[in-house]
């Protein structure tokens, strides 16, 4: 069988609230850890976060950022190489485009 690429993208924006009202929804500890052990599991070429806001992006590279230094690759190596699968975009054309 021949090696397939597979993306997972979770999208924060355009998302709708219990209003109807279109918002965007913040990243939290679960989108980054634990979707990306999941995604590492199951052999995810990528998994891209997309949410437009610049504070969203600083947060998000701060925790991977983290998690790519040395020290935590020697301490928890199974979480740092599961975040190596994320990449954070503004929006899903710039996931869609890395992806092509």
């Amino acid at each position: 069988m021949a090696d397939r690429l597979v993306y997972v993208v979770l999208l924060h924006s355009p998302m709708v609230d219990r209003t109807g009202k279109q918002v965007t929804t913040a990243v939290t500890n679960l989108d980054l850890h634990d979707i990306a052990r999941s995604c590492r599991t199951y052999g995810i070429t990528r998994y891209f976060v997309v949410n437009p806001e610049v504070e969203q992006e600083r947060l998000v590279k701060t925790i991977l950022g983290h998690w790519r230094e040395e020290v935590s690759k020697v301490h928890h190596p199974s979480r740092a190489a599961a975040l190596e699968t994320v990449r954070f975009m503004r929006t899903f054309e710039e996931a869609f485009n890395e992806a092509s």
